[in-house]
């Protein structure tokens, strides 16, 4: 069955059993009259024909519509349907959570704000991160304006990536949702959630970030060139999304220092004014030794001239740099066992 709720805007709704999913007008009125399907040859088999026939229509007279489809509240709904629901939900031995959890899907969101307070390798333990609940079927914009009130994030500018797991065991944010042209567009389709899933939806999202000051001839770009992002690969975005940490070889420590879309033919030693901006103690011609974080407890050290192209870098990825200063890394008896000078990584901490 399809079903307009609301006399308020043109949105449909397909009923099939349990599954409630938004559709278009398209698909809800003038694809339900049997015929061929769009497209489909004079000859085409009956495959290629539409089956759905509509066989109840209701009319709604113009005048009373707003009456009609006004909006239902709980108190509206006879008593006798919800003792009815209630009996099949106990037959069913099925605890109310249960049996609506496929109108919900639990979201892990994680902004720059928290990845700052992780200190430790990767970039973040979900363990730490609190679920928020949403219905599948709200709209982009209420999801949004949640979202602000919660991390203060202005809603004009989230953007989205979805944290994808690695051959590695790993799990960064690499694949990119492009902000929909119509907020009304349910969260379901807009972060492509799979029917009936029942695994929380795992997000990145940040906002504008001023960009550093950076020498005239650097070729970082600001974070705000993702609201033109069409996709997610470096390959035909011509830029990747990259995390940045500095290491303390002194206090054996990681501290995260934040992320950048940086060009694919931008050296590695580009970064390093980037990094500077954000270690005020450092002056602005301090070199860095540069590694990749590929996974908990092995990194790869990188040489500084290779671009991020080179570098086979992709979004997602952790980099690492240590001012090139006097080592005073202290084997053994430190919490982490991180890079240092050459000459003092770990053999099994980095190549």
């Amino acid at each position: 069955a399809f079903v307009k709720p609301s006399a308020r805007d043109d949105a449909w709704y397909r009923f099939d059993d349990e599954q409630v999913t938004r559709v278009t007008e398209q698909d809800a009125v003038a694809d339900n009259f049997g015929g061929p399907a769009p497209g489909a040859q004079r000859d085409a088999v009956l495959s290629h024909f539409r089956c759905a026939n509509a066989y109840m229509l209701v009319y709604i007279r113009k005048s009373a519509m707003h009456r009609v489809l006004c909006p239902i509240e709980y108190d509206d709904i006879p008593r006798a349907v919800h003792e009815r629901f209630e009996k099949e939900r106990k037959q069913n031995g099925m605890p109310k959570d249960a049996a609506e959890a496929h109108i919900y899907v639990s979201v892990k969101v994680v902004d720059p704000a928290l990845l700052a307070q992780h200190s430790d390798f990767d970039l973040i333990d979900f363990n730490t991160v609190p679920d928020v609940r949403f219905r599948r079927l709200d709209s982009y914009q209420t999801f949004t304006q949640q979202l602000e009130e919660l991390l203060k994030i202005p809603q004009a500018e989230m953007q989205f990536w979805k944290w994808e797991p690695r051959l590695n065991g790993t799990c960064r944010p690499s694949f990119y949702i492009p902000n929909p042209t119509n907020d009304e567009v349910a969260i379901e389709k807009v972060f492509l959630l799979p029917p009936k899933s029942k695994e929380p939806l795992h997000l990145f999202v940040h906002g504008s970030i001023p960009t550093p000051l950076l020498p005239v001839n650097c070729s970082v770009t600001s974070l705000a060139s993702l609201a033109t992002a069409t996709s997610h690969t470096h390959t035909d975005k011509g830029c990747v999304l990259l995390f940045l940490k500095a290491y303390d070889a002194a206090k054996a420590t990681l501290m995260m220092l934040g992320l950048q879309i940086v060009g694919l033919n931008t050296s590695l030693s580009e970064l390093f004014a980037i990094v500077t901006s954000s270690i005020h103690e450092l002056s602005m011609d301090t070199s860095y030794d540069v590694y990749e974080e590929v996974r908990p407890s092995l990194v790869e050290r990188l040489d500084p001239q290779l671009t991020v192209d080179q570098a086979a870098l992709e979004d997602g990825d952790i980099l690492i740099f240590q001012p090139q200063k006097k080592p005073t890394f202290r084997r053994g008896g430190s919490r982490f066992e991180h890079p240092t000078r050459e000459g003092d990584v770990p053999a099994t901490q980095a190549t």
